[in-house]
């Protein structure tokens, strides 16, 4: 079997296990034993100076040399040398490990075997007591499990800037439906997934989860720029993702009682525009939002500490919520 770029890594670890012994090599050793190693593979002279070469110059072994042609020997001048020990400086090493930590917890998505071999190696680059520390550090998880072909393939619809037709099918309906999208991102809320892009059959932005979405197919229709939406733009004053046409944002004022103020203060719903302290150390915040469904479970989750001041579609509307609620009790 003629030698490879392929074997290249069995080598260097033949070579850096002989080098590891305190003794010194001249290059005709190494060849023999590398070959003999290597159940008498035949491998070039200029193969093994090569490989000497790669492990000092790339894996930064530390190869010192004596002597001039056929009299030169090689060895280590540091017998405690790993060869695959990361050469990442401790910075480097932990945002590394929060990358990998980062990845791994993305249960959702079945990741398939390429990024599952990604991540072992970076796994193994990673020292372990770091590994160690950053175990700490855990995400909210969603118990969807996402279809990995699936999402790449959408990734990539948008990556491209290919219109689809997308295979849907809403929670209580029989059969998938089709639609054409112009895809713009993914984004997550609430631990699921959506899709959100132009919907070429209703002339309109929409919103899709991921896990409805049973498969799509490219289409031959051209994307039009003049409808994209940036994500920024989109995202702007927007809590989740719902944005239809009729979704204005408008100035909304929340009264929060002073046990919960600093907790809305240092978590607020959107961007806080005014604040004003009442007399009972309660709080108005102002801020502009888009009236939508996740706002009004926003505003629903701090139950009794908060009231909605404005505006009175809100207000009303929170009221119904609440009356509706009061009937369950």
């Amino acid at each position: 079997m003629p030698t490879t770029v392929k074997n290249r890594d069995e080598r260097l670890t033949i070579l850096h296990q002989l080098l590891k012994r305190v003794r010194k090599w001249k290059k005709t050793e190494l060849h023999e034993a590398v070959c003999e190693a290597l159940f008498d593979l035949k491998i070039s002279d200029r193969t093994i100076l090569d490989d000497i070469t790669y492990l000092r110059d790339v894996k930064f072994a530390p190869i010192e040399t004596l002597g001039k042609g056929k009299s030169t020997v090689y060895f280590y001048n540091n017998y405690g040398f790993k060869l695959n020990e990361s050469t990442l400086d401790t910075d480097e090493l932990y945002n590394l490990e929060l990358c990998y930590n980062i990845l791994d917890q993305l249960k959702e998505f079945s990741i398939g075997a390429e990024l599952a071999t990604i991540l072992g190696k970076i796994k193994e680059t990673i020292n372990e007591d770091i590994t160690e520390t950053t175990k700490a550090l855990y995400f909210e998880q969603s118990n969807l499990q996402l279809n990995y072909g699936l999402t790449k393939e959408l990734i990539n619809s948008i990556k491209y800037k290919t219109v689809i037709k997308v295979y849907y099918q809403p929670f209580g309906v029989v059969e998938p439906f089709e639609n054409i999208v112009q895809p713009f991102y993914l984004k997550q809320y609430n631990k699921r997934w959506f899709l959100i892009g132009y919907n070429l059959n209703e002339a309109r932005i929409e919103v899709k989860a991921l896990d409805r979405i049973k498969r799509i197919k490219p289409t031959n229709i051209n994307y039009d720029e003049t409808v994209f939406l940036a994500h920024d733009i989109y995202a702007n004053n927007l809590v989740g993702v719902s944005k239809y046409d009729n979704l204005k944002a408008e100035l909304v004022t929340v009264k929060v009682a002073a046990i919960r103020a600093m907790y809305f203060e240092t978590k607020p719903i959107l961007p806080i525009t005014a604040k004003v302290i009442n007399k009972d150390k309660s709080i108005n915040y102002t801020f502009i939002a888009i009236l939508n469904k996740e706002l009004e479970q926003q505003i629903l989750s701090y139950g009794c500490d908060i009231k909605v001041l404005k505006p009175k579609i809100l207000k009303l509307q929170i009221k119904n919520i609440v009356a509706a609620m009061s009937k369950n009790y």
